[in-house]
């Protein structure tokens, strides 16, 4: 039977206390050292079949974040641009109806100043306040229609504001994950290389200690 280093007499029948050195027959250093070496291939292509694998999912990432969130902010944008197309139809029913009273509106006026001229003096003086106070009518509601207007205007512009700091925030994120998985693809190389030199180096260390067996 074999033992290994030497540690014992080759046959324990014969024994008589003194330690005897193993022969070349009596180790099969070609074996250990052959399946020594064939473990340290498998663990090293297990570590960079992982490493590998790893190193592909975040580059798989890495390629479908500015995808993602570009998808992202054209849905966003689509939604503020409905959001503006409701705007814009809620102005032009508030227009419809300020245009529509406006015009009736400038026809009475056009009505009143034709008929002024066949009307008496305590009438006419009767009818100019009328027309006055339908000027200020219409002023009102050309008044009223700018103001409408300009909320709109200011809503949209409040709205692409707040998109840009929005979108802005968005790519900032995705510009600092982009760098988070950069670094980790690193670390990945690193780590990665640092253990297969480490095997390397305890195979070597092994490799030395079978050849004084040799």
């Amino acid at each position: 039977m074999w033992y290994r280093f030497g540690l014992f007499c080759k046959d324990t029948g014969k024994c008589n206390g003194a330690i005897e050195r193993p022969t070349e027959e009596d180790i099969p250093i070609d074996h250990i050292q052959q399946q020594f070496i064939s473990a340290a291939e498998k663990y090293i292509k297990d570590i960079d079949l992982i490493t590998r694998k790893e190193k592909a999912l975040l580059m798989e990432i890495k390629e479908t974040l500015p995808q993602e969130t570009k998808r992202a902010l054209c849905m966003v944008k689509d939604s503020m641009q409905l959001m503006h197309a409701k705007y814009a139809k809620q102005l032009d029913g508030k227009l419809n109806e300020l245009t529509a009273v406006l015009t009736r509106v400038e026809h009475l006026h056009e009505e009143i100043l034709d008929f002024k001229q066949w009307d008496d003096k305590e009438g006419g003086s009767r009818m100019d306040l009328f027309l006055q106070e339908a000027l200020e009518r219409k002023l009102k509601i050309e008044s009223i229609i700018e103001e409408t207007i300009s909320e709109l205007n200011q809503k949209r512009q409040n709205d692409e504001r707040l998109f840009s700091e929005f979108s802005e925030s968005i790519n900032q994120q995705v510009q600092w994950s982009i760098q988070i998985i950069e670094r980790c693809l690193q670390r990945s190389d690193i780590r990665r290389k640092k253990l297969l030199d480490t095997k390397l180096s305890e195979l070597k260390v092994v490799l030395c200690e079978l050849k004084k067996f040799a």
